[in-house]
C-alpha cells in the first residue's frame, strides 16, 4: 500500500492525483494503523517547519515514520518541508527534525545585486550530481516547480543527489539508503514531476 501523510497542514490531494494518475493505489491518511501497514511513503510538508513536525507529533506519527525508516526500511519520500524533517532542524523553528538525515536546514541570504528574492519560487533546474533511481544522470532540461525560504545543507558526504542554483548551488534532492528527499515539488512539475514519482515508486 502507498500512503501520503496527512499532517493536516496543507492540501495534498495534488500528490495523491498524481500517484493515482501513473496507476497506483494510495491513501491520503493520518491513521497510524494505515502508515504502518504502507510499503511506500510520501511525506508531503507545507508551511512552516515547527507546525508540520509538531502535527505529526500530534498524532505519534514522527515516532512511526522513523521506525518504518529505521527499523522496516520502508520507502520514504520527503517532499518540500517533508525533506526537511529528516534533518537534524531548521533555522526556521525550535522543534527536533527527526534526526535521520545529519543535515540542518537554514535559509537562504537575499542577494539584491543578483536580484534574488526570498523565497524562490518557481521553475529551476535539478541537475543529477551521481546515481541514484529518482532523477537521471546526464540530463540537462531536468526542471521541477520550487517554492521555499530554507534549504537543506548536508553534514555528511555522498547523500546529495541533485543541486540546483539560486545564487549558489544547493542541495535540492538527497538520497540515504531508503530515504529520499526532494526540495521542490514534484506535483506541481508536470511531466518531470510525473515521471520521478513513477521513479519512486518502482524502486
Amino acid at each position: 500500500m502507498i500512503v501520503v501523510v496527512d499532517s493536516g497542514t496543507g492540501n495534498f490531494q495534488s500528490v495523491v492525483r498524481m500517484v493515482q494518475s501513473l496507476g497506483f493505489k494510495v491513501k491520503l491518511t493520518n491513521n497510524y494503523s494505515e502508515i504502518e501497514a504502507a510499503d511506500k511513503i510520501i511525506l508531503p510538508g507545507v508551511g512552516h517547519f515547527d507546525k508540520v513536525s509538531l502535527a505529526l507529533s500530534k498524532n505519534n506519527l514522527s515516532e512511526l515514520i522513523k521506525l518504518k525508516a529505521v527499523v522496516q526500511k520502508t520507502p520514504i519520500l520527503g517532499i518540500c518541508v517533508g525533506m526537511q524533517l529528516f534533518c537534524n532542524g531548521s533555522e526556521e523553528g525550535k522543534e527536533p527534525g527527526f534526526g535521520l538525515i545529519n543535515a540542518d536546514v537554514v535559509k537562504f541570504s537575499a542577494d539584491t545585486k543578483k536580484g534574488l528574492k526570498i523565497p524562490h519560487m518557481g521553475w529551476n533546474n535539478v541537475v543529477s550530481v551521481r546515481e541514484n533511481p529518482l532523477i537521471p544522470m546526464g540530463v540537462s532540461d531536468e526542471r521541477f516547480y520550487f517554492v521555499h525560504s530554507y534549504y537543506v545543507k548536508p553534514k555528511e558526504d555522498n547523500i546529495t543527489i541533485g543541486v540546483s542554483e539560486y545564487g549558489s548551488l544547493f542541495c535540492s534532492a538527497f538520497m540515504k539508503d531508503n530515504l529520499f528527499g526532494v526540495q521542490f515539488h514534484p506535483e506541481k512539475s508536470h511531466r518531470f514531476g510525473k515521471q520521478l514519482i513513477r521513479n519512486f515508486l518502482e524502486i
